[in-house]
């Protein structure tokens, strides 16, 4: 049997380090490549099998290029599929061989002080960061595959995916000589290595091993942007993965390991700052009057921060110059084709903007996978998830925003949603139970609902702790939105047991506040024994606001558009007065606080009479309200500014805008209107001449 040359297989393994950074569109990386084969097929002793390998590759080269043309990700997969062939042929037989070479490499990791990592910021500050932006990447890719893996465990092509993913994170981590990370990507490229030749089934504990083993690279790549981002020359991070390499060791051995909380890669307990998001663009591009194929670019999230803020000045500007009083006087064709061409362009570049900064919420949404998967884990629940409309796009500070809150109703609908198997099966379900996560676009908005077919909500225990909590009254009855909406309330909680997950009544408040600060909405429908639905609704970016421009005395607001439920002038008998809600408006038999919005900004309204002026009701948090104004102007698309610090204090306003004629509209805070309402006592309250019937107001309120 033929003897492999240890020289050869280590030029094999640097030359599969060297593809993950080589493109395989450039000339330049193509002749560097070529260069590098005929390197390799020029090694003394080469085995025949190899020889054949090298010169497939050769002949197979100008293909692989060509096909990266139109699909990179197909090419680099032929690509990486030779390359494991041919490492395979190269190792046949000469195990000792391989050992010595698996050995130096060991001796080298262990002879440095492998519970930290020195990194050269000064020298390789802007590789490592490359490093880190293609390891995010990677991880991601590699958690969602080893997740698919366990439900599957003869997906092949699943495994090769997340083999060659670790053998691409280990190269980038050789290459910075981030030596513990690359030994420990080289162990769990071993034990991915030995289930692809199938000497080792991929069950739950070897998944939960890569998965903690994965968590802990993670966290080192976050500790390297941070300390990029510290500004020192020189840094150390800290890494230790003994417990996790163990395991690892065992399972290459053949043992059954159990795998524990305990054996992860210890990382120093902080949580590292995020760095600037890197956005990826797909840049269209011409040749020849053809459409080539799309490439992606990348390009810092604060540099399309800053091209949309000039975008949005620019769209001020342009209304200024159109909606000029000496604009509407000049009546000259050519001068008004060119206005027009302007306002056509302006639009089309706010479009292109805009679209610029949208991406899908696909990893936000896998990153549930995680989640309920280890969750049910622990509870002896068994759930599937089921992603809908994942590839639907948003905002990506949105997206961000968005996945704190997601994970928390995602772990309440594990958590209290769905039974264990024994009480499904007694109530006549199946024993699995289905969380479904969907996404679309609907009305110019953005809605996410997390839907489960658990044990639903139950209305008498939500009455029960709303009325402990002081939060309704014995004789204050609420339909069902709105006493399912109770459980946003700050400490409310009817779980029995406090565990690690839920109980404290902490969380639920919060996501109300983070959704309610990404100007959107919650709102909840629910069926005892059948499920739970919660749908989040939110704009599609936070550049931009749809906005309803009224006017109350001399002055402009602009309300959100997306919390806008109805506008109308109500007529006299729809006015009343309650002792709890103070002045209200009736509208289909559902009692609406009335916020005169001149009194709370001393903006004295033109019209006192409600039935002269006009109420625009908005729904916020768990109630709705009626604000009640002078006139409507019109709905428009604005550019939103951040208000100044000499209005930190103000609670009332969230932003303001700039108008066509220059001058500056306040967007309202709906919120804190609302909460106006809840303070305010009925006394205050400017009631007009009609009174509701005391009956009549303990049926509708």
């Amino acid at each position: 049997m033929t003897t492999a040359n240890p020289t050869l297989l280590q030029s094999l393994n640097q030359f599969g380090v060297d593809l993950a950074f080589w493109d395989l569109t450039n000339a330049q990386d193509i002749n560097e490549i070529e260069a590098n084969l005929r390197a390799l097929a020029a090694t003394p002793q080469l085995p025949p099998a190899v020889a054949q390998a090298l010169e497939l590759a050769l002949v197979q080269l100008p293909t692989w290029s060509t096909t990266a043309q139109s699909d990179p990700s197909a090419a680099m997969d032929s690509v990486c599929q030779w390359y494991s062939q041919t490492e395979l042929l190269c190792a046949q037989g000469i195990e000792p061989v391989v050992a010595e070479v698996a050995q130096a490499a060991d001796t080298e990791v262990a002879e440095q002080d492998n519970t930290r990592i020195e990194l050269h910021v000064a020298r390789d500050g802007d590789l490592l960061r490359e490093f880190c932006n293609e390891a995010n990447e990677l991880l991601a890719d590699i958690e969602q595959g080893l997740l698919t893996l366990e439900s599957t465990p003869d997906d092949h092509d699943v495994l090769n995916a997340i083999f060659r993913a670790f053998h691409t994170f280990k190269g980038g981590a050789g290459m910075l000589k981030l030596l513990p990370i690359q030994h420990l990507a080289h162990q769990l490229e071993s034990i991915l290595d030995k289930a692809r030749k199938g000497l080792l089934t991929v069950d739950s504990n070897v998944v939960s091993l890569v998965l903690q083993a994965s968590d802990g690279v993670d966290q080192a790549v976050r500790d390297i942007l941070q300390a990029l981002d510290s500004g020192e020359q020189q840094s150390f991070i800290a890494f230790d993965a003994h417990a996790v390499l163990d395991n690892v060791a065992r399972v290459l051995r053949g043992d059954n390991v159990v795998v524990t909380a305990a054996a992860q890669v210890t990382q120093p307990d902080h949580d590292a700052p995020s760095a600037e998001p890197v956005v990826t663009v797909d840049k269209p591009s011409q040749s020849g009057g053809t459409a080539a194929a799309d490439v992606s670019i990348k390009v810092g999230a604060r540099k399309l921060d800053e091209l949309i803020d000039l975008v949005g000045e620019l769209m001020i500007a342009q209304s200024m110059v159109t909606q000029h009083p000496l604009a509407a006087k000049v009546a000259d064709d050519a001068w008004n084709r060119s206005v027009r061409q302007l306002s056509r362009i302006t639009k089309d570049l706010q479009r292109t903007t805009m679209a610029v900064r949208m991406v899908p919420v696909a990893n936000t949404f896998k990153k549930m996978t995680r989640v309920v998967r280890d969750l049910s884990a622990a509870q002896g629940k068994q759930i599937d998830l089921v992603l809908k409309g994942e590839y639907t796009e948003l905002d990506r500070s949105i997206v961000d925003a968005l996945a704190d809150p997601l994970a928390h109703m995602v772990r309440n609908a594990v958590d209290h949603g769905i039974e264990p198997p024994d009480e499904r099966q007694a109530s006549g379900k199946d024993a699995r139970g289905r969380i479904e996560l969907a996404a679309f676009q609907r009305g110019g908005a953005f809605w996410v609902q997390i839907t489960d077919d658990g044990r639903g909500l139950s209305r008498e225990r939500i009455r029960n702790k709303a009325l402990a909590n002081g939060l309704i009254t014995p004789d204050q009855e609420l339909a069902d939105a709105d006493l399912f909406n109770l459980i946003f309330a700050a400490g409310f909680s009817t779980a029995t047991n406090v565990t690690n997950v839920s109980g404290r009544g902490v969380g639920m408040d919060v996501v109300r506040q983070s959704i309610a600060a990404l100007r959107g909405k919650v709102d909840i429908s629910s069926e005892l024994g059948q499920g739970t639905q919660m749908t989040i609704t939110l704009p599609l970016t936070l550049a931009i606001i749809d906005g309803l421009l009224v006017v109350v005395g001399q002055q402009r607001y602009i309300v959100p558009a997306l919390s806008v439920i109805e506008c109308l002038r109500p007529q006299a008998d729809m006015l009343g007065l309650t002792s709890t809600q103070g002045e209200v408006v009736r509208i289909r038999d559902q009692l609406i606080p009335i916020v005169r919005l001149g009194k709370l900004l001393d903006a004295p309204h033109v019209r006192t009479d409600p039935t002269q002026g006009i109420v625009v009701v908005v729904q916020t948090g768990r109630q709705r309200i009626a604000i009640l104004v002078d006139q409507l102007l019109d709905k428009q698309e604005l550019v939103i500014k951040s208000l100044g610090s000499s209005f930190q204090h103000q609670h009332l306003f969230s932003g303001a805008a700039v108008m066509g004629d220059g001058l500056v509209s306040c967007i309202l805070n709906i919120d804190a209107l609302s909460e106006q309402v809840t303070k305010r006592p009925a006394s205050s309250a400017h009631a007009h001449q009609h009174k509701l019937d005391w009956q009549s107001e303990a049926l509708l309120s």
